[in-house]
């Protein structure tokens, strides 16, 4: 659980093999997406243009990736 940012499923890829997620602030404003990157075999984050985040809310979508990235490898 996040204490500034919501993290919504939106669906899997077009193979269906991994999950995408938008992030949004406890405002509910898009900040950005959470998609599996194969090149390096990871979820990663790609935010909207001239959005701001600070260290805490980097650190949060950083440990979701990680997190994300472990359940799929290890599924």
């Amino acid at each position: 659980m996040s204490k500034f940012l919501i993290f919504f499923q939106i669906g899997t890829s077009s193979s269906g093999l991994t999950k995408r997620w938008a992030v949004h602030n406890t405002g509910r404003e898009v900040l950005g997406y959470i998609s599996w990157y194969a090149p390096w075999r990871r979820y990663w984050y790609t935010g909207l243009p001239s959005v701001g985040l600070d260290a805490t809310c980097l650190r949060e979508i950083a440990d979701f990736c990680e997190h994300e990235t472990l359940e799929h490898k290890n599924a």
